[in-house]
């Protein structure tokens, strides 16, 4: 599946931190997304939320290294409520079991980063039962990864942010959406 036509349609999605009325995403958003642009968005999401056990759902050792860099207090992969989670598969099949089975062991505040949400079709199908299912509060579209979480106390809402900022591409979305106002 070609990217290049789900990332424009992602763009014209998108908004930024402006868009924005939750005031738990918008502090996420300005002080997690927009902070150290240079850094990975797992490396700044780690550093933010600095969660204690975390489970990594992957085929490869890379993502428990970059962990271990970040968040050395880290307990990786013990099978018990969780604060952060990451699905790294390309497989719808295998990434919504691996949802499921983190279902039980979710807490409030528990955050579950899926990867490759729009690798292909397939996954872009995952990415979509996967914030259909009422367990999900917030869901945050990076087009990169998805975020879910947990939070009882928020209403059920999805966004679609860009996790860069872009002064000529703010300018170039928000005139468009503007325009979509007054025309």
């Amino acid at each position: 599946m070609s990217k290049l036509k789900p990332y424009i349609k992602f763009l014209l999605a998108s908004t930024n931190a402006h868009g924005v009325h939750s005031p738990f995403v918008f502090k996420l958003i300005t002080q997690c997304f927009y902070i150290n642009q240079e850094q990975e968005l797992l490396s700044r999401l780690l550093l933010y939320f600095n969660p204690y056990t975390i489970i990594v759902k992957d085929d490869n050792e890379v993502t428990e290294n970059t962990i271990r860099k970040i968040n050395p207090q880290s307990v990786i992969n013990k099978q018990e409520n969780f604060d952060f989670a990451i699905i790294n598969y390309e497989q719808k099949d295998k990434t919504l079991h691996e949802f499921e089975k983190l279902l039980p062991y979710i807490q409030n505040d528990s955050i579950i980063v899926l990867n490759h949400i729009y690798s292909s079709q397939e996954m872009s199908e995952a990415w979509t039962i996967i914030k259909a299912n009422p367990q999900v509060r917030v869901s945050i579209d990076t087009f990169t990864c998805g975020l879910i979480f947990f939070r009882k106390e928020q209403p059920k809402e999805h966004f679609i942010i860009r996790p860069q900022t872009s002064l000529p591409l703010d300018i170039i979305l928000g005139a468009r959406k503007l325009w979509g106002l007054i025309s």
